[in-house]
């Protein structure tokens, strides 16, 4: 598993970066934030990009973001959240992917209103975890609930990658 990436998926809220990070610090790898990657070579948060060019824009963004990260070794990388639905098979490669289970009130109560592009109000992300949590479960190596505090869930995925 040493050269397997370890990849994150989950709602937008489910604590994907936070735990990945620590997942990665106390494995001593590198960790990757797609989203994050996106908006350094862009220049703008997703939330303007999406705004300005769609999400369709977004999308392609994403899956050229995914396929670079996907050919290293040894990272950790936290996918967004829609990912899966187009990239389940570029995750999934030279990877153990990790799906961060939460309630969707501790999603709602961790998004901020207008953080998220897709998540405009409950009804919204109530709607979309209908979508995506079957494309999540059918992705993932590994579901691990996150409800605990960031340090009890990295213990929990370290766990179950042992």
């Amino acid at each position: 598993m040493n050269s397997k990436n370890i990849v994150f998926i989950g709602m937008p809220g489910c604590g994907k970066s936070a735990v990945a990070r620590a997942v990665a610090s106390r494995l001593g790898r590198k960790w990757y934030d797609s989203d994050v990657e996106i908006e350094a070579s862009e220049g703008i948060g997703v939330p303007e990009i999406f705004k300005r060019f769609g999400e369709e824009y977004f999308r392609r963004l994403e899956t050229e973001t995914l396929l670079e990260l996907s050919s290293r070794s040894g990272a950790v990388i936290s996918a967004g959240g829609g990912a899966v639905a187009r990239n389940a098979g570029l995750l999934r490669r030279n990877a153990v992917v990790v799906y961060l289970e939460r309630t969707l009130e501790d999603i709602a109560a961790a998004v901020a209103p207008g953080s998220r592009p897709l998540l405009k109000d409950p009804g919204s992300l109530r709607e979309l975890y209908g979508k995506r949590r079957v494309l999540y479960e059918d992705t993932c190596d590994l579901k691990i609930n996150n409800s605990g505090s960031i340090e009890e869930t990295a213990e929990r995925v370290l766990e179950a990658l042992r």
